[in-house]
């Protein structure tokens, strides 16, 4: 209970833990465009991002349903004075649940991402090498997770490091970096993706083809209204919406793009 005194505010707590466990992590993200082609230097200085994860259990003294809204992190510094460090929003978390947070990125932590290779070995499937450069300027050891969402179907084919899949579409990599100095590790991974990344493409071209005035089809030099229809054989290979809506050309059965004016209507 307290006490509010005439046209008083007063901040009351509302939830309050001591002594509980944090862990710090330093996280280099990836991203899955960068396996679909040729980039060769994607990033120079990327950042990496520091997270902090505590366990909202009992055994961490904490095991209380937490409200969505910010929180804002303070360390002491050496002469005792709590400073501001970072801030980051939460959802509405149950107990027993896992809570991460944002603190920003670290600028003593810093990365570089390159393409060494990237080859096409058909029509749907690549390979491509990488070289990661991670540096660290602080006077203490760090670990660094290397996240890399690749997408597709993936298989890694070679790495100067041990990697472990996270997921069906990710993998990362837990590295440690002594003070000061560079880290390099690289890999090489091929990837398979879907039919809807590539074919709807191919399938325009074949469809503009299948459909654009072809003179050596007109009867006897005739007009276009006595060409023979076009097909589109390829229709069933594409996903659904991927095709322009058509409809059919003035006094004429052959088929017009929608804005397209046939040539009896001209």
């Amino acid at each position: 209970p307290t006490t509010l005194r005439n046209n008083e505010q007063k901040q009351v707590t509302l939830l309050e833990a001591s002594r509980f466990d944090i862990d710090k992590h330093l996280i280099f993200y990836g991203a899955a465009y960068y396996y679909r082609g040729q980039y060769g230097h994607v990033a120079s200085n990327q950042k990496v991002g520091v997270f902090l994860d505590f366990e909202n259990s009992e055994d961490n003294n904490l095991g209380m349903p937490l409200p969505a809204g910010v929180v804002r992190v303070y360390m002491e510094d050496s002469s005792g004075a709590q400073q501001f460090i970072g801030e980051d929003r939460i959802d509405h978390t149950p107990r027993d649940e896992k809570v991460r947070i944002k603190m920003g990125d670290a600028f003593d932590v810093v990365g570089d991402r390159r393409q060494m290779d990237w080859s096409a070995l058909g029509n749907c499937v690549s390979e491509s090498s990488w070289e990661v450069h991670l540096r660290n300027h602080k006077d203490e050891d760090v670990e660094v997770e290397v996240v890399e969402p690749i997408g597709g179907e993936w298989r890694i084919l070679s790495s100067t490091h041990t990697w472990k899949k996270l997921d069906a579409h990710t993998f990362n990599f837990n590295v440690k970096i002594p003070a000061r100095p560079n880290l390099r590790f690289d890999g090489r991974a091929r990837r398979k993706a879907g039919p809807a990344f590539f074919r709807p493409l191919a399938a325009w071209e074949a469809f503009r083809l299948a459909n654009a005035p072809r003179h050596n089809e007109l009867k006897d030099g005739g007009s276009d209204e006595t060409r023979a229809p076009q097909t589109f054989p390829h229709r069933h290979y594409l996903p659904s919406g991927s095709l322009p809506r058509r409809r059919p050309g003035r006094r004429s059965g052959r088929t017009a793009l929608r804005g397209e004016p046939t040539r009896a209507g001209r």
